[in-house]
Order: C-alpha cells, then sequence, then structure tokens
C-alpha cells in the first residue's frame, strides 16, 4: 500500500473498505433454475384462471408449485449476487487496539510510563505513516508496580529515530488487563 493512498500495482486509489474476491458463477445457477420455473409457473397460473375446468384443471396447481420453484431459485440468486458484490469492511492493521481494548483503557486506564529494554521492527508493515514494532517494556504504574510487558503496537515514523533502548515513553495501561496499554509518543525520551 502507498502512503499517498494509490495502490501502486493497480494505479487506483486504496479504499477504507475492500471486495474480497468472490466466486461469479454460483449466482448463475440459481438465476436459471428461478427463471426456468417462474415464467412458465406465472403463464400456467394465467392460463389457468382463464380456463374452464374441462380445459385446465390441473394446470393451476402446476402454476403454482411451478411459481413457488421459481422464486425460491430467484430469492437464492439475489442471496448469491448480493454476496458476490458485497463489500468487506477493512480490518485494522496488526498493532491496531480493537474498539473493546480502547474502551478498557478509559474505563480501567492507569496512568505510568515504560522503559524499553528490546524492540524489534516487524518487517513490511508499515502503512499510513506508523510502522509496527515489538516492544519488551519494564511498565512502571503508582497502583500495580513494576511489571515485564510485551506487545506489538504501532509507532508513528517520526518517533522511530528517537526510538532506542532505554527510553521511557508515558503510557495508559488497562488495570484489568497489563498487555493493554497506550503509548503517548510526543514524550518519549530517550
Amino acid at each position: 500500500m502507498s502512503v499517498d493512498g494509490i495502490n501502486p500495482t493497480r494505479g487506483k486509489p486504496v479504499s477504507q473498505s475492500r471486495r474480497t474476491p468472490r466466486a461469479g458463477w454460483w449466482f448463475w445457477g440459481p438465476f436459471l433454475w428461478g427463471l426456468f420455473f417462474f415464467v412458465p409457473g406465472i403463464g400456467m397460473l394465467v392460463f389457468g384462471a382463464f380456463a374452464s375446468e374441462a380445459d385446465g384443471g390441473g394446470i393451476l396447481p402446476t402454476g403454482v408449485v411451478f411459481t413457488i420453484l421459481g422464486v425460491l431459485g430467484l430469492g437464492a440468486a439475489l442471496y448469491a449476487y448480493r454476496d458476490i458484490h458485497r463489500v468487506d469492511p477493512q480490518a485494522a492493521p496488526a498493532g491496531t487496539p480493537s474498539a473493546a481494548a480502547v474502551e478498557d483503557l478509559r474505563a480501567h486506564g492507569v496512568r505510568g510510563h515504560a522503559t524499553i529494554q528490546r524492540f524489534t521492527y516487524v518487517a513490511g508493515s508499515t502503512s499510513d505513516g506508523a510502522t509496527l514494532v515489538e516492544l519488551h517494556l519494564d511498565v512502571t504504574t503508582v497502583a500495580g508496580g513494576a511489571r515485564s510487558v510485551v506487545t506489538r503496537s504501532r509507532v508513528p515514523v517520526w518517533v522511530t529515530e528517537r526510538l532506542v533502548t532505554g527510553a521511557s515513553v508515558p503510557v495508559t495501561v488497562s488495570s484489568t488487563n497489563p498487555g493493554n496499554l497506550s503509548f503517548e509518543w510526543e514524550g518519549l525520551t530517550a
């Protein structure tokens, strides 16, 4: 993915959601099945409504059955069409906290600071001005004391120059889940 929002392989703008490729052939089977029964079924119903009992006594029930089968086939085709053309929301990049994790931090967050013991860049993970880094930290809070935490987090690219072993960064740590923490990269000090 390119930083300027253009997909380098196709030259098209990158959107916030993507279409998952799905097989389009499975729409045609139910569609043709539905048409095969629906059109003659409607014809049989119309003919049966105007025909006398002697001319077409069994055509009306057959028309009802054909119409029901046709509607079921066309309904399955409509479902297949919607599934084939559905746009799936783009999954959050690795290292991005979920909505539940952010809500947990808001409800149970405790301020503290983390000292970087070791860090590793995860290859091929830079996008949207941030890169994924595996951080080995000593996290200290007033409520929880000190503990070691290993986490993967998105680090802004402009911070990576100052990211060194022994650097300290302000964090908010969940009191219920110590692995859930939020960094304030503006406060990173070497």
